[in-house]
């Protein structure tokens, strides 16, 4: 990795003219290899050329004063960044400030570093930081040495009390560390024999000794942080299925929720709901969507607004699958919920899941009706152009079942044109590749025979992503051209 190229495109245009202000500060000089290396990096982006770059810059080849130049660079970028944000986290601040105090206990400067210690010492209370204290009344026992009115006592006494703290969060630590790494590296788990739950068990009793930290709520929710999220990222939905119910059951018995852990409760329910529905198990997600509800509505509804969306996707996804007319009855419900309809992509949610419904129960024209209104929905115009693409995408489906031809090669050169930027970008190679395989279809007859076209075709399938109708329901074109060749 070049670590000069990644700190510079991670900047935001804030950090990049704070920087430019920074290197003006230290230099006017116009001729700054340091200004010109940093512009030529970030306006190559991905293209950039090292060798090009230090052929421009050093003509005379000068490599080793190249690697100074990068090197500096490097140490004013971190300086920079650091002046502009130390302030804004609370234990980055804190050991600013002990740095502070350092730098003046080396020039002797004693009380300037009682000064800052003591500062230090206030910051890391408010944030409960044990380390940063411990590293603090460590300084303050050695100041006490050059300070008579300090009392070492005081804060060896402090320091022993924190040992104790820290022991526990360390081993809290090495216990997330632990599972971490396991987890990520197991290549699978069987909910048959309780996998998932035998391996954390056995991955605590061999790292923590201490029953009262094993058994207790804080261990439990850092483990929670954790293994979800390696489980969705390895697809290990029958192991995320128990593990989440067997939390949730046992979060409530250990009475674990309350209105400051609302929003976990909310969001373990959301996530149980999606892999439940994952794991096929439609009717129990069916049902624990009106637990979600029921729960949204509690201490006064403080976190409704934030999961309606997700209850009613959750909802609708459900019913596509067992009963599409129970799905299509709550969309047109949605149409006149003013809850609902506050959220900015509320139209585009209920009128392209009715659309996909109806292409689904092959009624293309209701399909492209909803498409239609769509368009004309409110806000459709303020909709992100990578979900406006993939409608258009939506779009050339319906109306090719429809055999609108005329107008889908119409819509493809609209296509080609409006969203040139995301066609041309080499993540969205399928869309491309499916847009040309579309305007083969529609100028030539018998392709099914063309068995170079049906090669191509079978190329596309097994290469492309595997679609699925998340988020804005759009159609899985690879099952659609699969079913129209049956390659």
């Amino acid at each position: 990795m070049n670590i000069l190229n990644h700190m510079i495109a991670e900047m935001n245009k804030e950090e990049l003219r704070f920087f430019k202000i920074f290197l003006s500060r230290t230099n006017e000089n116009d001729d700054r290899k340091d200004i010109m290396l940093f512009d030529l990096i970030r306006s190559a982006a991905e293209k950039y050329d090292e060798e090009k770059v230090f052929k421009k810059l050093y003509p005379d080849g000068n490599k080793n004063a190249f690697y100074r130049l990068k090197n500096r660079l490097i140490n004013d970028l971190s300086t920079s960044i650091f002046l502009q944000h130390f302030s804004e986290n609370d234990d980055i601040y804190s050991m600013f400030l002990i740095s502070q105090a350092k730098y003046y206990y080396n020039k002797s400067q004693y009380n300037l570093s009682l000064y800052f210690l003591t500062k230090a010492e206030q910051k890391a209370a408010e944030t409960e930081s044990p380390e940063l204290l411990n590293l603090i009344y460590s300084e303050l026992i050695k100041l006490s040495q050059n300070i008579s009115d300090i009392n070492p006592e005081e804060y060896i006494i402090k320091r022993k009390q924190l040992s104790e703290q820290i022991r526990k969060l360390n081993q809290i630590n090495d216990i997330i560390a632990i599972i971490n790494y396991r987890l990520s590296h197991i290549p699978s788990f069987s909910q048959h024999n309780n996998s998932i739950l035998s391996f954390l068990q056995k991955t605590m009793d061999e790292f923590c000794t201490d029953n009262q930290l094993k058994n207790s709520n804080y261990l439990k929710l850092k483990i929670y942080e954790i293994v979800p999220k390696i489980l969705l990222e390895k697809q290990e939905y029958a192991a995320l299925e128990l593990y989440l119910l067997t939390t949730y059951l046992q979060f409530t018995e250990d009475n674990v929720f309350n209105q400051k852990t609302h929003n976990l409760k909310l969001q373990m329910l959301s996530k149980y709901i999606h892999v439940l529905y994952q794991n096929k198990k439609y009717e129990r997600s069916l049902t624990y969507c009106q637990k979600l509800y029921s729960t949204m509505e509690e201490f006064d509804g403080m976190y409704y607004e934030k999961y309606i969306f997700e209850y009613y996707h959750s909802l609708i996804n459900n019913y596509i699958a067992i009963d599409s007319n129970k799905a299509i009855d709550v969309l047109e419900r949605l149409k006149t919920n003013k809850q609902f309809n506050h959220i900015p992509s509320s139209n585009i949610f209920i009128y392209l899941n009715i659309a996909i419904i109806y292409f689904t129960k092959q009624e293309y024209t209701k399909a492209i009706e909803n498409i239609n209104s769509l368009y004309m929905s409110d806000n459709f115009d303020q909709t992100d152009a990578v979900i406006k693409f993939n409608i258009a995408i939506t779009e050339l489906i319906i109306r090719y079942e429809l055999k609108d031809f005329d107008y889908i090669e119409h819509l493809i050169k609209q296509i080609e044109r409006d969203y040139k930027v995301f066609i041309d970008k080499n993540e969205n190679k399928q869309e491309k590749e499916f847009i040309s395989i579309l305007s083969l279809m529609i100028t030539n007859e018998n392709l099914s025979e063309n068995k170079l076209f049906v090669k191509r075709v079978r190329s596309f399938i097994n290469s492309a992503n595997k679609h699925t109708c998340d988020d804005f329901g759009l159609i899985n074109y690879n099952f659609w051209l699969n079913e129209k060749y049956s390659v």
